[in-house]
Order: structure tokens, then C-alpha cells, then sequence
């Protein structure tokens, strides 16, 4: 069997041009055999070539799959730089993750929020000095900008950010409360202000709450008892009831709705009895019900926790039970000075001959809380059956 030198193919001894590739043949015999060596060792050539590009096509590879956990591992120091707050030497360690790496949108991602995070860094200042000069309002939007900012980024990192920015929010708040609470607000200001309090999830916060809310009580107390005393009992009782609504739990003031409503139907019914009592002439010992039915047994004032305590006890020498008995009482300096006067009733409501009661009154007032002060009953009034 005999083989064309040049394409390989097999060709017959007495052919002289092959007819697959058209070229002329040798006429010794003998070397249309060795050129199906020659044919095979072609295939050497291209198995070369693809084994070599495979080769190349490996270190390729392996370059950029070391590239990308170089890259992989400088954005896992970037992050945890950035959780203690370094936020500049974070961008530049995940600038050198996206340089060895382009294609990780994680670290594009990262190198975004802490290029926001640097400039709400240096915003943390200005906002200091807003709180300092008393801008709360202007503070707290520069706060809720830097929320919106970051609202579509999440993370333990972004938690973090987002925690600050809320304890930031909440000292402003506290500082502007503080402020409005120092300038003697009304009722309906300490009722916002508790409010407020109340949404505040902070140890300032509880505390400012109970202070406000011991100011609205006495406010409350002393606005009430003076309605009652120009004998207007349904706005007493809707300004008590009012109150309650943000401090249940005042037992003076639960008290207080008790004694405007039964002083109100004590006062309707002694309106009636005047009517009958200006027809027949007092009985002595009517008289002395009302006039001297009431022995003072003490009165004292204590201090504590900044607020002053007016502390008094007093005995019915009356023989019939007195109803609604109403202490007014003054606050004196060491010059014997009055410094204010108070009215506050006693507990409990009914006084029975010869029993004792106690009235008790907490003020708050800045003028006379860490001074020497005492106390002294003017004047006690009562309603009889």
C-alpha cells in the first residue's frame, strides 16, 4: 500500500499525480512510504498549541482568583476598620480592594456608604454647636437628612450608624425639652412636654419625666382648687380630669376629682340650707362648729430631692362631721417673709368629731426649693352637714 508524500492519502503504484491533492508523485516507489510518517506527525503541531493555551489560560485564571481574595480579604478589614469608626482609613483599604478587583459591587457599595458616613462625621460638629446655640429644630432635620441618606443601605455597619444618629436625636430632644421645661411652661405645654418624654428611651429622659410630671400635678392642684373657690366646679373637674389623662396614677389629683365633686353638691346644698338658716337664728353650737370646729396639731416642712414638703395635721374639736376642710397655709423665709401662699385639702374628705386628718403638698417652685423656709396656716375653712 502506497501513500501520497504530500496529503497523506492512499494512492495506487502506477499513479503518477495524486487525485485527492493533485500533486505529482514520486516515481521511487519506496518514498511514497515514508510520507505517512510525516502525516502523522502534523497532528503534534495543534495539540501543542491548545495544550499551551490551556497552560496560559490557567495562570490567567489563577491571577484573578488570587486577585479577588486579596481583594475579598482587604474589603473584610475594610468593614471591620470601618465598625470601630475609622471611617477614612476603611475607604482607603476598600479603594485598594476595588483597584485589585473591579468587579466587586459589595466593595463599590461599601466605599458609597463611608464616603456618606465621613461627611456625616463632619457634620457631627456643627450639629454640636446648633444644640449649644439652641437650633434644636435646625439640628434634628440635619438628623433625619442623614437618615434619609442612608435608608437604602443595610448591615451591622449601617446599624451602627443609624444608632448614633438616634442617640444624636434623642440628646437634642432632651436638650430642647429641658430648655422649655427651665422656662416655667403652662399645663398644656408640661402635658406636650411629657408626651414627648414618653417617646424618649433614655435614663435623662425618665428622669425629666417625673419632674414634669410633679409640676403638672401641684400646677393642676393649685388651678383647680382656685376654680373651686370661685365655686366653678365643672371647670375644676374638667381640668382635673384632663390632667389624669397623662398621670393616672396622682392620688391627690384622684382625690381632688373626689372633693370637687362633693363640694360642688355640698355647695348646691348649703345654698339651699342659707336659705332656711337666714329664717331661724344660729345655735351656739352651730356656730362653734363653724367657727372653732378645727385645732391646728402641726404643720411642717421638709425638703427632699430639690422639692419642698408641706407636712400638717390637724383634729375636728367639732360635734358634727365636717366636710371639704381646706387649709391655707403661707411659705415664709427666715425674715418671716411670705414667700407664697397654698391651699390644699385635708385627707380624709369627712371629718367626724374628734378625729384627726393630714394634708400633704409637694411645690417644685425654683424660689423657694434650697431655701430656709417655714410654713404657717392663715386660715381654715370647712363645710358642715
Amino acid at each position: 500500500m502506497y501513500f501520497c508524500p504530500h496529503c497523506g492519502n492512499e494512492v495506487e503504484s502506477e499513479e503518477k499525480f495524486c487525485v485527492t491533492c493533485g500533486s505529482r508523485l514520486p516515481s521511487n516507489l519506496n518514498e511514497r512510504f515514508s510520507n505517512n510518517k510525516s502525516k502523522s506527525k502534523r497532528w503534534i503541531y495543534p495539540i501543542t498549541a491548545v495544550l499551551v493555551g490551556c497552560l496560559l489560560l490557567t495562570i490567567v485564571y489563577g491571577i484573578v482568583l488570587h486577585k479577588r481574595d486579596q481583594a475579598l480579604e482587604l474589603y473584610e478589614e475594610a468593614s471591620q476598620i470601618a465598625l470601630v469608626g475609622d471611617y477614612d482609613q476603611a475607604k482607603s483599604v476598600v479603594e485598594e480592594a476595588i483597584n485589585n478587583y473591579s468587579s466587586f459591587p459589595q466593595a463599590e457599595e461599601l466605599k458609597a456608604f463611608l464616603t456618606i458616613a465621613i461627611e456625616m462625621e463632619q457634620s457631627f460638629a456643627d450639629i454640636a454647636s446648633m444644640r449649644e446655640e439652641g437650633q434644636y429644630s435646625q439640628a434634628i432635620e440635619t438628623l433625619i437628612a442623614h437618615d434619609r441618606n442612608i435608608e437604602n443601605y443595610n448591615g451591622e455597619l449601617v446599624s451602627k450608624v443609624k444608632d448614633k444618629i438616634n442617640v444624636l436625636k434623642t440628646e437634642t430632644r432632651m436638650d430642647e425639652i429641658s430648655s422649655i421645661y427651665e422656662s416655667n411652661p403652662d399645663i398644656n405645654q408640661l402635658k406636650v412636654l411629657l408626651w414627648e418624654l414618653e417617646r424618649l428611651n433614655s435614663e435623662k429622659a425618665e428622669e425629666l419625666h417625673l419632674d414634669v410630671k410633679d409640676k403638672l400635678v401641684s400646677l393642676t392642684y393649685q388651678e383647680g382648687t382656685a376654680l373651686i373657690q370661685k365655686f366653678q366646679f365643672s371647670q375644676a373637674l374638667r381640668l382635673v380630669e384632663e390632667t389624669l389623662n397623662f398621670v393616672q396614677d396622682s392620688d391627690s389629683l384622684i382625690n381632688l376629682r373626689k372633693t370637687i365633686e362633693k363640694e360642688q353638691l355640698a355647695f348646691e346644698n348649703q345654698q339651699q340650707q342659707r336659705i332656711e338658716q337666714a329664717l331661724s337664728a344660729y345655735e351656739s353650737e352651730e356656730t362653734h362648729n363653724k367657727e372653732y370646729g378645727i385645732e391646728v396639731i402641726s404643720i411642717n416642712t421638709e425638703t427632699e430631692d430639690e422639692k419642698l414638703k408641706v407636712i400638717g395635721e390637724i383634729e375636728s374639736v367639732a360635734t358634727v362631721p365636717l366636710h371639704s376642710v381646706l387649709v391655707h397655709y403661707e411659705i415664709l423665709d427666715d425674715q418671716q417673709n411670705v414667700l407664697l401662699t397654698n391651699e390644699v385639702y385635708i385627707q380624709p374628705e369627712t371629718l367626724y368629731p374628734r378625729e384627726t386628718g393630714n394634708f400633704e403638698f409637694i411645690h417644685v417652685d425654683a424660689e423657694i426649693v434650697g431655701k430656709r423656709v417655714s410654713a404657717k396656716i392663715k386660715e381654715i375653712t370647712w363645710y358642715l352637714e
